[in-house]
């Protein structure tokens, strides 16, 4: 843990200060690219963690022009692992299943079955 402004253009004083890991200083800083999606503004790499992506993949997909809706869209491949169950499928970096109804973002879930539930289909093992 280090010191980290809550502000970066303000000064080290109490009420702009607090205790952070290196992560969170990370994307506390000015080269930090924030970007809008779902309504809330979060920088790219906290987007990529979310979505189950590496945070270069989604960098340059961002720099091609493409946005993170198409990304979510249509995933790298690469990193997918096969599911039955249509929306669903393994995103080895976080090592959890993700989970989407068409173009909506459900989440990522510790097993197949949560997020095959959460699309509404009836898990059968």
């Amino acid at each position: 843990m280090s010191l980290d402004r809550i502000n970066n253009d303000g000064n080290y004083e109490p009420g702009n200060c607090r205790w952070t890991d290196a992560k969170t200083q990370g994307r506390n800083s000015r080269n930090a690219h924030y970007v809008e999606y779902r309504g809330e503004s979060k920088c790219v790499a906290e987007w990529a963690e979310i979505l189950g992506l590496k945070p270069n993949t989604l960098h340059g997909a961002l720099r091609r022009g493409l946005s993170i809706e198409e990304v979510v869209k249509n995933p790298p491949r690469s990193r997918q692992k096969t599911s039955r169950y249509k929306g669903v499928h393994f995103v080895t970096r976080s090592q959890r299943w993700a989970a989407r109804n068409g173009d909506e973002w459900l989440g990522q879930f510790k097993t197949e079955a949560e997020a095959v539930q959460a699309t509404g289909q009836v898990f059968t093992p």
